[in-house]
């Protein structure tokens, strides 16, 4: 089932919004490093991207657990290649002291290769974050039709009640109070000026 685009932009960043929350989160749990605001900013803004275009096609299961593994695969691919970076530029900065031992740590550190506990810890957050996503939409999407059909009802009560039938209308219009001013003015324009005695009615009372 097609979305709009408003939909769409909404589901897409709460996608991301999530996934990369809930992925920093598991990815701290597992001993990893937490991630500067700025990285987790971009991590979003690249996954929310990619969630709009997948997730933004509708409303079902898969489009949203595509755009899930997208969100966590993007912060992976991100943050690995930023902590290796900042690894990186701490040892050239105690390069003067300790060289080699911290060259030796910088390249071991660097190579190494994704525990089995960090994907673990990435593969849990997709699934908290898919079933989250899943239930909390449809949660959503319920209470919104209860609003809704909540508030039409409300309307039809409150109408209902301010509505005045047309007989109790009627009745304070026939029994309105009126003032002697009107009276006057009604009576006297239903009169005509009086009419002078003519030649014909003097003709008239003389013949009889």
């Amino acid at each position: 089932m097609a979305v709009s685009r408003v939909a769409a932009l909404v589901r897409g960043w709460t996608v991301a919004t999530c996934a990369t929350m809930l992925g920093a989160a598991s990815h701290g749990l597992a001993g990893g490093e937490l991630p500067h605001p700025l990285v987790w900013a971009l991590c979003t803004s690249l996954s929310a991207m990619v969630s709009v275009f997948i997730a933004g096609r509708g409303l079902g299961r898969l489009p949203l657990a595509l755009a899930v593994a997208a969100s966590q695969g993007i912060y992976h691919l991100i943050f690995s290649g930023h902590h290796g970076a900042h690894l990186s530029s701490v040892a050239g900065a105690g390069h003067a002291h300790h060289a080699a031992v911290q060259q030796l740590n910088v390249v071991t550190v660097a190579h190494e290769p994704a525990s089995w506990g960090m994907w673990a810890s990435h593969l849990v957050a997709a699934v908290i974050t898919f079933a989250v996503l899943s239930r909390g939409e449809h949660a959503l999407i319920r209470c919104a039709h209860l609003a809704s059909a909540s508030i039409e009802r409300l309307w039809q009560l409150v109408t209902v009640q301010l509505r005045i039938p047309a007989k109790v209308i009627r009745l304070c219009i026939d029994y309105a109070p009126t003032s002697r001013l009107y009276l006057l003015v009604k009576a006297c324009g239903s009169r005509g000026p009086p009419v002078p005695c003519g030649p014909f009615v003097t003709h008239s009372f003389s013949t009889l």
